[in-house]
């Protein structure tokens, strides 16, 4: 899927915040870090982001480390940076997309969404 945006095409890229449940709940007051997968698949290498770019919404948050996992097991490794918890703005009230933007080390924008909820305010 592309989508033209101000800074030209960017790459929607499939994301999994971990660990993903039916719930999709997360609690930002924890000190805990969260693990997000941005998933390879045959038309992007998740290994070709630039780690220095990865920002998570909303807060603006920056990866405080980074994994390497096959996490749908498909045989692609995939790119796993976890984020403190507390550096995301996560409301009470409904769901908050998060979205995780990037650039390869090409250059080009990546993005990802994904919908959690605030894991105290259920």
């Amino acid at each position: 899927v592309f989508e033209l945006a101000e800074l030209g095409l960017r790459l929607a890229v499939a994301l999994v915040v971990l660990p993903h449940d039916s719930r999709n709940a997360v609690d930002p007051d924890s000190p805990a870090l969260i693990p997000v997968a941005v998933l390879s698949d045959e038309r992007f290498d998740a290994l070709q982001l630039d780690l220095s770019s990865i920002r998570l919404q909303p807060g603006d948050a920056r990866a405080r480390n980074y994994r390497v996992y096959d996490m749908d097991r498909d045989g692609m490794p995939d790119l796993v940076p976890m984020f403190r918890a507390a550096d995301l703005a996560i409301g009470c009230g409904g769901q908050t997309m998060l979205e995780l933007t990037a650039t390869t080390h090409a250059g080009d924008a990546v993005y990802c969404l994904y919908a959690v909820i605030h894991g105290r305010c259920q």
